[in-house]
């Protein structure tokens, strides 16, 4: 059957997909390319995105970012695409589909669209260098493969004993790339990031709210969104499961039901002083995280073995996949809070400590069911096959799992009626969380994924 690509390449598809977005008049995205400039190269430019689309080299251009102001003084970001990517949109909605076509094309559109974002770099003794058109990779010597420059926004370093040219910490300073250094475990070890000054404003309102209400609702957010999330997770999986699986069931509604309640009690808390909150929190943190790990453990039971959740020194394959994909979470939450202006080591539902990134652990708790958690119980269920070496996930188990992190960090859902990317969620998330600090929100909606 021929790809996506193979269908919509013919010159005359695009030819009728550009009249379209011409006809509506669309702006220009991140490229800098109006329609005027499109149309006076019409033919070169249609040539040149038939041959990328044909020998499958297409990857689209990031969105430029507009942030719009809306009546009650918040912001709200519109994404726009370059023409010649609007131009493969509306190739791609024209092509047949036996199955629901505007659902199917609109999420094969969204997998292409994503591809490029991360570069995971997990050969021992690998070289990362840089030419004119991408980022590559070499093994002994050899080309092993080529990330264009255009989507790049994420390096991850997997393996040890992986060398740098000056070239690409140049490239990735310049453009805000990260370059994460994980251990086996995922936690990242160290970072190359570019030079930053901060927001000192915002920084010294971060401070301030550490000991007063906006610190104190901001820990309590933080909770409830988790443990909703943990709720949804759990009746995603009650969804497909009611009709066969009695023990998961059986358990299920106790269990939510105990949830609910201790979400509800955790957004209603009051406390004297932010560190009484803080341990009040944990409590109600810690009750809910039992009762939902008790779900996970029926979930998974008779594909492997799992007692329960395990953190640090984990040696079992479900804590070892779990910890490895928060790596992968933890370095992406990094990005965004950086990205804001914020600073990773001043918290709130976390007391800060001294060098540890207490921010990161603050906002990486509403994320860990949906965008990690979701990840390995549904791989785990599906059978895929995990190998070890040891007491260590294998490089093709994480190979495995960092790939179905990443790609469930690329897909698209709605959040506060617009459709956006997991990851650019997190990082509106914690825009939003440098808005409410600011005063320029009332308050900090905290992520709630869909079941």
């Amino acid at each position: 059957m021929p790809t996506l690509y193979q269908q919509i390449h013919q010159q005359q598809n695009l030819l009728n997909a550009w009249e379209a977005v011409r006809d509506k008049g669309s702006a220009g995205g991140i490229d800098g390319v109006s329609l005027e400039k499109f149309a006076a190269e019409l033919e070169g430019n249609l040539a040149s995105l038939a041959a990328e689309l044909e020998s499958g080299r297409f990857i689209p251009l990031p969105y430029k970012e507009l942030r719009i102001p809306k009546d009650d003084d918040e912001f709200r970001t519109l994404g726009l695409p370059a023409i010649r990517d609007k131009v493969v949109q509306q190739a791609v909605r024209v092509v047949p589909s036996k199955k629901d076509p505007v659902k199917q094309r609109k999420r094969e559109y969204e997998k292409l669209e994503s591809e490029g974002f991360e570069l995971v770099v997990s050969t021992p003794g690998a070289f990362i260098g840089k030419t004119k058109k991408g980022v590559v990779i070499k093994n002994k010597g050899v080309v092993v493969h080529e990330a264009p420059l255009g989507n790049l926004q994420h390096i991850f370093v997997t393996s040890p004993s992986v060398t740098l040219s000056s070239n690409v910490i140049a490239f990735c300073a310049e453009k805000k790339i990260p370059i994460d250094f994980m251990e086996h475990g995922g936690m990242p070890y160290a970072r190359l990031y570019p030079l930053h000054s901060g927001n000192v404003p915002l920084q010294l309102a971060q401070l301030s709210a550490v000991e007063d209400s906006r610190g104190a609702h901001l820990a309590t957010s933080i909770v409830h969104g988790k443990i909703k999330n943990q709720i949804n997770l759990a009746k995603y999986y009650h969804k497909y499961r009611k009709a066969f699986d009695a023990d998961y069931v059986a358990a299920f509604t106790t269990r939510i039901e105990v949830m609910d309640g201790l979400a509800e009690e955790a957004k209603a808390l009051s406390a004297t002083d932010n560190e009484t909150l803080r341990g009040l929190l944990f409590s109600i943190e810690g009750r809910a995280a039992n009762e939902y790990w008790q779900l996970a453990t029926i979930l998974l039971d008779g594909e492997v073995a799992f007692d329960g959740r395990e953190r640090q020194g984990a040696k079992d394959l479900v804590n070892s996949l779990l910890n490895y994909g928060y790596g992968i979470l933890y370095s992406k939450i990094w990005s965004a809070v950086i990205r804001s202006g914020l600073s990773p080591y001043i918290s709130y539902l976390h007391k800060p400590q001294s060098g540890k990134p207490t921010l990161i652990f603050d906002l990486i708790e509403e994320f860990r069911p949906q965008a990690v958690d979701r990840v390995v119980f549904s791989m785990i269920n599906k059978g895929v096959e995990f190998t070890r070496d040891d007491d260590m996930l294998s490089v093709e188990c994480r190979n495995k799992l960092a790939t179905g992190v990443l790609e469930r960090l690329n897909t698209v859902e709605e959040f506060h009626g617009k459709e956006l990317r997991l990851g650019e969620i997190i990082k509106g998330q914690a825009r939003g969380v440098a808005d409410y600090l600011l005063g320029e929100s009332s308050r900090y909606a905290p992520y709630r994924g869909k079941w």
